[in-house]
């Protein structure tokens, strides 16, 4: 995927919602984005994976110490009505000279950092329509985790969109995601 070429589908608007706990991160949201011909289409997303972030954590929760360790939590939201902005692109993975939803929807995997004191900006990088036999295999069975770089290699559209956010900590933060966008 070393060539994008920026697609008629246009970024309109987005809301999201995520938590993580340790290193723990789970996010949903929606994404409104606008067809070549400018039909609107919402799309709704969620998803799970892993993160790390440094800053100075102002909440914790207290878990019983025989289940887990007691890990940072923390939380981030970003509405509709934020200051947002993003652009679609098509990959050279994608030989089309229009995306379809279906080159869109399905599984996904991003990666997503922001910067926060209490309110600050938040960005992603989504890559959509992934193929999801050789994805969901390279996570059911990591011996093949090959088969995901080639699920993204491949896939037809990239998402990069970031807006403000804001979040009950100081702290800036890295994480990877998989999920379903539809």
């Amino acid at each position: 995927m070393a060539y994008l070429r920026q697609s008629k589908w246009t970024y309109d608007t987005s809301a999201t919602l995520g938590f993580s706990l340790g290193f723990s991160v789970i996010s949903g949201g929606m994404i409104s984005l606008n067809d070549p011909d400018r039909n609107p289409h919402h799309f709704h997303f969620g998803a799970f994976g892993a993160g790390i972030s440094r800053g100075l954590a102002l909440t914790r929760i207290e878990v019983p110490q025989t289940i887990v360790r007691n890990y940072d939590f923390s939380g981030s939201v970003a509405l509709e009505d934020f200051k947002s902005g993003g652009v679609v692109f098509m990959t050279d993975a994608f030989q089309g000279r229009k995306l379809s939803l279906s080159d869109i929807q399905g599984v996904t995997a991003y990666i997503e950092g922001g910067v926060a004191a209490f309110s600050g900006f938040g960005g992603d990088v989504m890559f959509l329509g992934l193929d999801p036999i050789p994805f969901l295999t390279s996570i059911a069975f990591p011996g093949f985790s090959h088969l995901m770089t080639l699920a993204i290699d491949r896939a037809p559209a990239v998402l990069l969109m970031g807006g403000s956010i804001v979040g009950p900590q100081v702290a800036t933060g890295l994480r990877a995601l998989i999920g379903q966008l539809h």
